[in-house]
């Protein structure tokens, strides 16, 4: 009996395994492209790393060749070299032959090749000769390179020709040219300079030349500059004054004229009566500050404002101690009197000259240094009298006493301007 639907779906299953088929055969066809894209990718790569591995012998066989044609550029200068001693030595054997043919004219031998042909050739070659000397011997050889160095540029000479030469320097930023010095003796065992003390992080230009002969110019002019300047190459200088702060460095900070012979500079710092119990920063150079505590001892006596007492019991006041940024600090003040004693603050009398001295203190820190201020005082005020009770108290005080004792304060201290009281 036939089954449709059992052959219908046999059917679709045939059906459906072809087109799976069909899409691996795809699939593999794909992988098939991509591995060949991958083996191509491969091979061009192995290609360029050849054409690196060429590229980099080209440049060996150049950097080869220029080693040699630098070795040739030395052999040919060394036989210039023994060329120009040849020409000096033929020079003087000239000289020679004719100071003698000049003293003998007459005298003929032919081991002294004194024939008229022989010594018109030598008159021929000394005259070529002196031709070739009447153009001047040639520019002396200098040729170097510089660097910076410490403060300033270290500069190495290659095959340079034995004698003095001078260093000029030229700031870029401002034009000013200075010959720095004129007397650096070069020769083949001393072919390098250490030219120092220069200004930090700047640009100059470069001119080295014979001492003997300024218009050459040993292998041009350079443009170089100067390393910059550290913390560590200040350094502070000792004082017993502290008036101020001081500094020395090997670096030209100050726009001094270049000495050679000047081995460092020295800057100071003067801090200001406000600038104390500070951390004081100044700007020594544009690229460079330097910070400090300024304490106590660099105070100037000078500064403090002290205010004329005015009233009794006397006081001394600091006038201008709210300027400073300073804690625990005050004034111990000793006066001396007519008598030649030595009198506190609060024992002062009045209409009496003293000369009082007050010593410096810090509750907080020892001051290295003593610290000491003057001021004269006379104290002129008026004085309220009063009694221990009233006019009209109770203890017997007899009012015609304490009227005399009012009139004779008023008499005494007719002219005070100060409060004051004195009691009966």
């Amino acid at each position: 009996m036939f089954d449709g639907a059992f052959w219908r779906q046999n059917y679709y299953k045939w059906k459906h395994s072809n087109l799976t088929r069909k899409h691996c055969n795809l699939t593999l066809k794909h992988c098939s492209l991509i591995l060949n894209h991958f083996i191509l990718t491969r091979k061009q790569c192995i290609l360029t790393l050849n054409q690196f591995i060429l590229t980099l012998k080209h440049c060996i066989l150049n950097l080869n060749h220029f080693i040699l044609t630098r070795k040739h550029c030395i052999l040919t200068l060394k036989h210039c070299i023994l060329n120009l001693n040849h020409f000096n030595l033929t020079l003087k054997h000239c000289i020679l032959t004719l100071e003698n043919f000049n003293s003998k004219p007459k005298q003929s031998s032919p081991d002294r090749c004194h024939t008229n042909h022989c010594s018109h050739s030598h008159h021929s070659v000394c005259f070529l000769t002196l031709v070739f000397l009447s153009l001047g011997p040639p520019p002396p050889m200098c040729n170097y390179s510089g660097e910076a160095d410490k403060t300033g540029f270290l500069f190495t000479f290659e095959d340079v020709t034995e004698g003095n030469y001078s260093i000029k320097l030229t700031e870029l930023s401002t034009g000013v040219s200075n010959k720095v010095t004129n007397e650096v003796p070069l020769n083949g065992t001393n072919a390098t300079h250490l030219l120092q003390y220069l200004k930090p992080s700047t640009d100059y230009r470069v001119h080295i030349s014979p001492s003997n002969e300024p218009k050459v110019t040993c292998g041009g002019n350079l443009e170089l500059k100067t390393n910059g300047i550290n913390q560590d190459e200040i350094v502070e200088l000792p004082t017993d004054s502290y008036q101020d702060i001081c500094y020395k460095t090997e670096w030209n900070i100050n726009n001094a004229v270049f000495d050679v012979s000047r081995k460092d500079y020295t800057f100071c710092i003067k801090p200001k009566y406000t600038d104390l119990c500070t951390n004081l920063t100044t700007l020594i150079y544009p690229t460079l500050t330097l910070t400090k505590w300024i304490g106590l001892e660099y105070l100037n006596p000078d500064n403090i404002k002290l205010e004329v007492p005015n009233k009794l019991p006397a006081e001394i006041n600091w006038r201008n101690q709210e300027d400073l940024k300073c804690e625990g600090l005050g004034i111990n003040f000793t006066c001396q009197g007519p008598d030649r004693r030595e009198y506190k603050l609060d024992k002062l009398e009045p209409y009496t000259k003293y000369s009082c001295t007050g010593v410096l203190y810090n509750l907080n820190k020892t001051i290295a240094i003593e610290k000491k201020v003057t001021k004269e005082v006379e104290i002129t005020c008026v004085l309220l009298v009063g009694t221990q009770e009233s006019l009209h108290g109770s203890q017997g005080v007899e009012v015609e006493n304490v009227i005399f004792a009012i009139i004779f304060a008023f008499v005494t201290l007719s002219n005070a301007h100060c409060e004051g009281t004195v009691e009966f």
